[in-house]
């Protein structure tokens, strides 16, 4: 094969993501790989999972489970992502978001222990566990 072939077939296999797609479980860059930043200090990551489709754009399927303050959800999710309080009586029919198989630690309660916000094209999910008030989210982007 010649040289240039193989620079070709490099530059488009490494454009469409194929070098950095992939599925990482509980890697401390997750948080940076969704905000692209480090955690915040007051901010513990418990479980991540994070997956990344080959695709030249970014495509990405995320979930978190973290502890932090009140005060932190309220700014840095519900009022950034604009996410919208669900009740209980409805919070049983909307369905956990993401494609496949979830993470096995991932909202393992029923809904109706969890307050729920979600964003407007349901690309963002957030779960506070209403015993706990550890917070679950997912994310998609496609």
């Amino acid at each position: 094969m010649r040289p240039i072939y193989l620079l070709l077939i490099t530059a488009s296999l490494s454009s469409c993501g194929y070098f950095n797609s992939g599925t990482w479980k509980d890697d401390p860059e997750n948080w940076g790989r969704v905000f692209g930043q480090d955690a915040p200090e007051k901010v513990e990551v418990v479980h991540s999972h994070f997956w990344k489709s080959a695709h030249f754009t970014y495509e990405f399927i995320a979930y978190f489970e973290i502890k932090t303050d009140e005060e932190f959800v309220k700014e840095y999710f519900i009022d950034y992502y604009d996410l919208r309080k669900y009740d209980e009586k409805n919070a049983k029919n909307i369905p956990l978001l993401g494609q496949g198989d979830f993470p096995d630690w991932f909202v393992k309660k029923d809904k109706d222990n969890y307050d729920i916000w979600l964003g407007d094209e349901f690309d963002f999910t957030l779960y506070i566990d209403k015993v706990t008030e550890n917070i679950y989210f997912s994310m998609v982007q496609f």
